[in-house]
């Protein structure tokens, strides 16, 4: 018996063992189990927050548009970019990985697809998460920004000259917009819809298309005495052109022209007319005034007030001012910022800008026989604002960089010219900024009819800056050789506009306008959708 008993001990003991060995092994892959599946949710979450780190990193690539330029980023096509970033080891607790990000442009939206991956020291877990997220580049607003295109406060008219009459192979204007951003010039490949033209005005026959071609959204103003103006069609047109067809659908890309019904042309366009105002500009806050005033006595500078005649004063500091022939040179870098009153630009040729220059000119500018303005420095600009009349095609060859190696400029941001209203009680004596500044202010409050803006196209003529005309009729024709557009890039705000010409011209409005200028305005971003992505999404491919 006892040795039975001593046998069943040891048998108890050896099931007791067995279990708890069995116990222990369920418990050791419980445990392995669980650590596995923390090390996953671990890598997950690493390689969550890689992918969401490569969408930070193309975010100054984008506010710079610099893809292109960026030898890190290797390009697809011409729209789309990619780059591959290692991540520090140590940082994710000695675990290797990356992440990958593809970038695809289209015009201002740019969609951030980002993969990222993690493996552990082993390398037998490895890990990846996938986002997408679309951005708008946005620009902080600049000019007059109250024209997104060719806008009349009270009538537009697009038609013939006189009693003419506009055959087929006589094409009136066209409208389009274009993104100055790469300063390219407007084209096939560089043209859009968001332009807007038409009129504030709500009577009927306020908007007179003509026989012109609107890739663009056509608009009136509304009254509850007309909610829904007429729309008329050139009245000279043989064929009379029915210009309901001949409008694009401002949501078609293919920019083909589609049947347009009467409903689709917009009758709610209304802004409130920012009367444009020079500055009061400061010599505390940096500004160099070059005033007639500061002329050497019983010059013709000082007397006449001519710019053309610019003659400082021995004790007047204006280095940074100097006139060749009728060329004149204003500022040396960007850091410069000039504010000139002048009684006229006649016999001004050319004006080589660098920095910031503002201009205010009591009598009308005359540009018949061509303004060159060279802009010398990244950040040139300028603003002119006319009490005068403005005539001539203003044939402002905008060039950038040197006198002897210059290169065209399509960015309409950088020359803005404001039309003062006619009661501006502006004189020579009072050429300082304060009382302009005060003479305006009060002459906005009851406007008058201001000067008139005539640009009168050739063969080719080309125009790129804003012009701000909301008290002035502008009257712009083209009669150059049929199938030679001439090319107005920028922007146009005027009292009432009147196109006319045997040939009509192109009508870009620069999108950039709207969005900044090229003077230092700061871009942002705006997300416009988030969301995760399968790690083998076709755009990793």
């Amino acid at each position: 018996m006892p040795r039975r008993r001593q046998g069943s001990a040891l048998l108890l003991v050896l099931i007791i063992g067995s279990v708890l060995l069995l116990g222990l092994a369920a418990l050791i892959g419980v445990a392995l189990n669980e650590h596995r599946s923390s090390e996953r949710s671990a890598l997950s979450a690493a390689a969550f927050f890689l992918a969401e780190a490569g969408v930070d990193r193309s975010t100054s690539s984008i506010l710079a548009d610099s893809f292109a330029n960026d030898a890190n980023w290797s390009a697809r096509d011409a729209a789309t970019f990619t780059r591959s970033f290692t991540a520090d080891s140590q940082s994710l607790g000695n675990r290797t990985g990356g992440y990958a990000v593809v970038v695809r442009k289209n015009q201002t939206l740019y969609t951030v697809s980002a993969k990222g991956w993690v493996a552990n020291p082993g390398a037998d877990l490895t890990t990846e998460r996938a986002v997408e997220v679309v951005f708008e580049r946005t620009l902080s607003s600049s000019g007059f920004g109250n024209a997104s295109g060719c806008i009349a406060v009270t009538t537009f008219t697009a038609s013939s000259t006189g009693a003419s009459s506009i055959s087929a192979t006589q094409p009136g204007p066209a409208f389009d917009s274009y993104d100055s951003s790469h300063n390219t010039a407007p084209g096939t490949g560089n043209r859009n819809n968001k332009v807007l033209v038409g009129t504030l005005g709500a009577a009927n026959n306020d908007l007179n298309l003509g026989n012109g071609s609107y890739y663009a959204t056509v608009a009136t103003g509304s009254s509850t005495a007309t909610p829904t103006p007429t729309v008329a069609t050139a009245k000279n047109a043989s064929p009379p052109y029915d210009i309901l067809t001949k409008i694009d659908d401002p949501d078609d890309k293919i920019a083909n022209p589609v049947a347009y019904s009467a409903a689709r042309v917009r009758h709610d366009l209304a802004f409130a007319v920012d009367p444009g105002i020079p500055p009061v500009v400061e010599s505390a806050a940096g500004w160099h005034l070059v005033l007639p005033r500061d002329g050497k006595a019983n010059t013709q500078w000082k007397l006449n007030g001519k710019l053309s005649d610019f003659s400082p004063s021995v004790t007047t500091t204006t280095t940074n001012v100097t006139k060749s022939g009728g060329t004149i040179a204003i500022g040396t870098s960007d850091a410069d910022k000039h504010y000139i009153a002048t009684s006229s630009l006649d016999n001004v040729s050319a004006l080589d800008i660098s920095g910031e220059v503002v201009l205010v000119c009591l009598g009308p500018i005359n540009a018949t026989n061509g303004l060159k303005v060279n802009y010398r420095t990244a950040g040139a600009k300028l603003t002119i604002y006319t009490a005068g009349s403005v005539s001539g095609v203003i044939k402002t060859t905008q060039q950038l960089g040197t006198a002897t190696a210059p290169t065209p400029n399509y960015q309409a941001a950088r020359l803005a010219i404001g039309m003062l209203p006619g009661n501006h009680n502006i004189s020579l004596a009072s050429l300082e900024p304060v009382a302009i500044n005060t003479a305006v202010s009060h002459a906005v409050k009851n406007p008058t009819a201001g000067g008139t803006v005539i640009m009168n196209f050739g063969d080719q003529d080309t125009f790129v800056g804003q012009i701000h005309a909301p008290y002035s009729a502008a009257q712009l024709s083209a009669v150059g050789q049929k199938g030679k557009l001439s090319d107005y890039c920028g922007s146009l705000l005027a009292k009432t506009i009147q196109i006319t010409g045997s040939n009509g011209f192109a009508f870009h409005y620069d999108e950039a306008l709207g969005q900044g200028s090229p003077s230092g305005k700061t871009p942002s971003l705006v997300r416009k959708s988030w969301r995760q992505l399968a790690a083998h999404d076709a755009a990793f491919r």
